[in-house]
């Protein structure tokens, strides 16, 4: 086999690696009627397709949901919504650290401890909206100007 080949192969199984790793984690959307669909890992999330443009929809660990309880592993953000125009205004600023720019709410899971420690918190500017599977749903929002 000419050697080029052999070169090519260990990029060729780092891009198949990580092409099968951000399959996991891609974010999908596509349009229904008039809702703009986001889907991660399950989650659909619908957003009103003519709002969709003005935000920023983000799954996982963004800022939010009991920054002090961060660390914290019984209560996991699901997802977060910001305004596209303030994160496009903190980068223009070189903002580059996260303080929270634009954000709108998050919604959490919590376990049967993040329950306990959510209600021994002050709970200011969040509720408990729903439970199942023995899990309990938080959304949270800014409580002053972010």
């Amino acid at each position: 086999m000419k050697r080029w080949i052999w070169g090519l192969l260990p990029v060729a199984v780092i891009l198949l690696l990580l092409t099968g790793c951000e399959g996991e984690n891609r974010v999908e959307t596509w349009r229904e009627d008039d809702m703009m669909i986001y889907a991660f890992q399950g989650l659909e999330i619908p957003v009103p397709a003519d709002c969709a443009d003005l935000l920023s929809v983000k799954f996982s660990d963004p800022p939010g949901c009991y920054e002090n309880m961060s660390d914290s592993a019984h209560i996991k953000t699901l997802f977060s919504c910001r305004e596209k125009a303030s994160l496009e205004a903190a980068r223009r600023d070189n903002i580059t650290e996260d303080h929270g720019e634009g954000w709108l709410f998050s919604v959490c899971e919590l376990d049967q401890i993040g329950l306990e420690e959510w209600l021994v918190s002050d709970g200011y500017g969040s509720y408990l909206f729903a439970r199942g599977n023995h899990k309990y749903y938080l959304a949270e929002f800014p409580t002053d100007l972010e």
